[in-house]
């Protein structure tokens, strides 16, 4: 095998019939016919060099790839004409300088240390003409609050309407063009062909399967555009394969086009097969290999940090809180267990499958069971999994009117919550975490039942960042009750000082940290999620311990989901290494 350069590009030249065959199987490289190119990028080269040793044993480079492989990317120091408008932290300006010197990079900084900040001020280092945000609906404000703080310079324009003709002209007036999600698939054609853009940023990083419409949309609209930008705090949760599709999007030639090379090089599937009926066995990941070399895939286009080596923020502490189930709900719980039916308020409770038994006591424990005449349909059943649990479950929607919600006589977890709300907690502004309609719908009416003031953000609200700006300005508002997805990224939860109590030169947000205080009345098996929603108060401008209260029934399925969650911690930390352990950059704070 050799590997040579050949200016702006590399290739991989297999000389063998049995290299050939093993290149066809390798996870990298750009095909063009049967010749195997990337990109002559330093990180790249290093890590297809890597990779290729690994896999063929002995590879013959030429001067050129010996040049780009041996030593350490150095940071390009920032031109002496830019400034910062807000002075940043540390890990902002090494970010910064990361992105300057990549042009195309994923800025993986934990939520809450100022990846935006990071995306405004390389606009404006790079003198970019227009640029693109892709985020979820809910940060749509942020960026345009973010911008009037750190770039007041820079023009900005929110898409509205999905009516193209209406939105290019005021697109290509503006510098920064900041689309949801649903908006950038449906416009897609459009931002591929009828505009330019200078640089893209994919905020949250939220293409992380490569089969879907959006993943496929936003690759689409990144090839046309030089600087491919990706922001996420949380990328790496549910499994390491998740790094491929945000690789693909950022430097293509660093794990190829094809998702089954990669996923037959990482993953360990169960063994192929047939079932009674003859049909093929479908294969599930039940573990994975060269881990490490993932690992180092995704350092090769991201720098990583982590708010516990670059920001003195206060410890995060965790209170599990237990709570006894009524005697109904044990009965109740049991007789699904036991018998996959139960009977309750006058209704023969059934359920199809282990996965729906599973989402049918999770509700019990918490105080409710959503009935619908047929068992088959699944609708809301299975929303405190997460997205991509069981991607493989096909979910129906109950018809309108079919589904009802049995409540439960007596309601120890929302008592128990109430204790701590009326109690220790009392003093306290804080956040409420639910995950489905009917938990809120309980909680609600035991916070008004309480006199406690409070906001409501359901899944599907259309001004999130309304609702939470109200929340952070208004002290009369002592809980923000809120659904597990609707916000869970980039929103900031602490409170808010008046603009004569803000310190002249003070950088970000004037935050007053009122806010350090969650609970979670449920959990789902979203890591992702989870982390997002501890780190809305968990972020620059906190300078008290933020506490997390996790009301837990003593059923085991609950306490099953918080076990998994950890588990999937530990996957994420060993895929995750900051950027102060990387070998591969060299720096200096400036």
């Amino acid at each position: 095998m050799k590997f040579v350069s050949l200016g702006k590009y590399v290739e991989a030249v297999p000389e063998t019939s049995s290299e050939i065959k093993k290149m066809m199987k390798f996870p990298g490289f750009s095909g063009s016919g049967s010749r195997y190119l990337a990109v002559n990028k330093p990180l790249v080269v290093q890590n297809l060099s890597r990779r290729l040793k690994a896999a063929f044993g002995k590879v013959t480079i030429d001067e050129g790839v010996y040049q780009a492989i041996n030593g350490k990317l150095k940071l390009r120091p920032l031109p002496s004409d830019f400034y910062y408008h807000t002075g940043p932290k540390a890990a902002q300006d090494i970010s910064l300088r990361f992105l300057y010197t990549l042009e195309s990079a994923g800025l993986l900084l934990e939520p809450g240390m100022g990846k935006t900040k990071v995306y405004l001020d390389y606009i404006f280092l790079m003198k970019y003409r227009r640029c693109l945000i892709v985020c979820p609906r809910a940060l749509l404000g942020t960026w345009m609050e973010e911008a009037l703080i750190h770039r007041p310079e820079i023009t900005v324009y929110v898409v509205q309407t999905t009516d193209w003709k209406e939105e290019l002209p005021k697109m290509k007036a503006a510098q920064l063009v900041v689309i949801n999600y649903d908006k950038a698939v449906r416009l897609c054609e459009g931002l591929c062909t009828d505009i330019q853009f200078d640089s893209m940023n994919i905020d949250e990083g939220l293409i992380k399967s490569p089969t879907t419409s959006r993943t496929k949309c936003l690759t689409l609209i990144g090839r046309e555009v030089k600087s491919r930008v990706l922001s996420s705090g949380t990328l790496i949760n549910n499994s390491p394969l998740d790094l491929f599709a945000p690789v693909r999007y950022l430097e293509p030639t660093l794990v190829g086009r094809d998702y089954k090379l990669f996923k037959d090089m990482y993953a360990v599937e169960t063994a192929p097969g047939k079932d009674a009926q003859g049909k093929p066995k479908k294969q599930f990941v039940v573990g994975y290999k060269n881990v490490e070399e993932m690992r180092d895939t995704l350092e090769s286009c991201c720098i990583v940090m982590k708010k516990s080596e670059w920001l003195e923020l206060p410890e995060k502490t965790f209170h599990i809180v237990d709570c006894v189930a009524s005697d109904e709900q044990k009965r109740v719980f049991g007789e699904l267990q036991s018998n996959y039916v139960a009977h309750f308020k006058d209704r023969n409770v059934e359920v199809p499958s282990a996965l729906v038994l599973a989402a049918k006591q999770c509700q019990v424990a918490n105080g409710f069971i959503y009935y619908t005449e047929s068992p088959d349909l699944l609708g809301e059943e299975l929303g405190f999994f997460g997205e991509g649990q069981f991607r493989g479950e096909k979910r129906k929607k109950a018809p309108p009117g079919k589904r009802e919600i049995l409540y439960f006589d007596e309601q120890p977890k929302i008592l128990r919550i109430m204790e701590y709300l009326t109690g220790q907690l009392s003093s306290r502004r804080l956040m409420i975490w639910y995950n489905l309609q009917a938990e809120r719908v309980l909680m609600e009416e035991a916070l008004t039942e309480a006199g406690i003031n409070f906001l409501t953000i359901a899944g599907g609200e259309k001004d999130t960042f309304g609702k939470v700006r109200l929340f952070n300005h208004n002290i009369e508002y002592t809980v923000l009750l809120c659904q597990a997805k609707a916000v869970n990224y980039g929103v900031t939860v602490l409170g808010h000082l008046d603009d004569s109590e803000v310190d002249e030169g003070q950088v970000f947000l004037n935050v007053d940290s009122q806010v350090y205080t969650q609970i979670f009345m449920s959990l789902n098996f979203s890591l992702e999620v989870f982390l997002q929603q501890q780190d809305r108060i968990h972020r620059i401008g906190q300078v008290r311990a933020c506490e997390y209260f996790v009301f837990l029934s003593d059923f085991d399925v609950e306490r099953y989901v918080y076990q998994v969650l950890g588990e999937k911690e530990d996957v994420k930390d060993s895929m995750m290494v900051d950027f102060v352990n990387s070998r591969k950059v060299e720096y200096e704070t400036e």
